[in-house]
């Protein structure tokens, strides 16, 4: 499930039991990379040293509303400050699309892009029940259903940041060729102006004598002169 991954980038989402840090607790961590997708599990060595080791070759690590949730969780409960880490760079898309025009929360934009995921209908709620299931009982069948939940969360991102991030490619494009256009009139409307006076002065005579030129000299004396550019 692997899509278009940037070298360097990583897409990172978490499932808990509830939406509280003080009340809830990690249930696990989905880190989506160039390589694949990693699932740290709760019970089964989800740790901070292991999330930092897993991050240590990232450069950027994208979230859907992490700065408010996700990254408030892993501080808590894993002791890991994302934002500190050197050389990691922090981006919430929930932000970035909505500069975009596009609101809601994650399952919201992918709808509005046409994302398709297998585990449409679920919930954060639903996620928090599975997690509770697997932590509280053990429950294998809960913890598959969730893992492939939340390797569907982060592909998904993944496909979000793509989008926007041709979107904004496309419309620098678009400005780079719009300077283009405005060079090439300018440098055009330039010819036309060295043009229209070289045929000014072929057009000019010579005056017949010094008093002709004074005589036109003070007719002139006093009024502006009205200088017409080429269109």
């Amino acid at each position: 499930m692997v899509h278009n991954i940037i070298p360097g980038t990583a897409f990172l989402d978490i499932e808990t039991t509830g939406l509280s840090p003080a009340s809830s607790v990690i249930t696990m961590v989905g880190v989506l990379k160039e390589n694949g997708f990693h699932c740290l599990v709760a019970g089964q060595g989800l740790s901070g040293p292991r999330l930092r080791a897993l991050l240590a070759d990232v450069e950027v690590v994208y979230t859907y509303n992490g700065a408010r949730f996700d990254l408030r969780f892993i501080l808590e409960h894993l002791g890991v400050d994302i934002k500190a880490m050197d050389g990691l760079e922090h981006v919430d898309l929930m932000y970035v699309c909505r500069r975009r025009g596009l609101t809601g929360g994650q399952k919201k934009i992918e709808e509005c892009l046409d994302i398709a995921r297998d585990t449409r209908g679920m919930t954060g709620y639903h996620a928090a029940r599975l997690g509770r299931r697997w932590l509280e009982e053990g429950d294998e069948e809960a913890l598959g259903v969730l893992v492939h939940y939340n390797e569907e969360d982060v592909t998904n991102l993944s496909r979000i940041e793509e989008y926007v991030r041709l979107m904004e490619e496309d419309e620098e494009a678009d400005d780079e060729g719009g300077e283009v256009k405005k060079e090439a009139k300018v440098g055009k409307a330039e010819g036309k102006s060295k043009a229209g006076e070289g045929k000014a002065e072929g057009k000019a005579k010579k005056p017949k004598s010094e008093g002709k030129e004074a005589n036109i000299a003070g007719k002139t004396k006093g009024k502006k002169t009205k200088r017409t550019r080429a269109p």
